[in-house]
């Protein structure tokens, strides 16, 4: 681990954590449109949850911008 990683705020680990929720939802759902998509519930749960940690993601990011800029002022 390195220094950098020591120091990431709150909201950054949140970040990181729904991003990577968010590429195994993507790998999930590449995998079973590779395997002839016979899952099509599993994979509109999936879409939705790509979708939701992606507006999480968005509302996580721009909280952490408004923080950064109220400490620069």
């Amino acid at each position: 681990m390195t220094e950098n990683d020591n120091s990431k705020c709150r909201l950054c680990e949140k970040i990181e954590t729904k991003f990577r929720r968010r590429s195994a939802e993507l790998d999930r759902l590449d995998r079973w449109k590779r395997e002839g998509a016979t899952l099509i519930a599993s994979m509109d749960r999936s879409l939705k949850l790509i979708k939701d940690l992606d507006t999480e993601i968005r509302s996580l990011q721009r909280e952490r911008e408004d923080r950064r800029s109220t400490l620069t002022r």
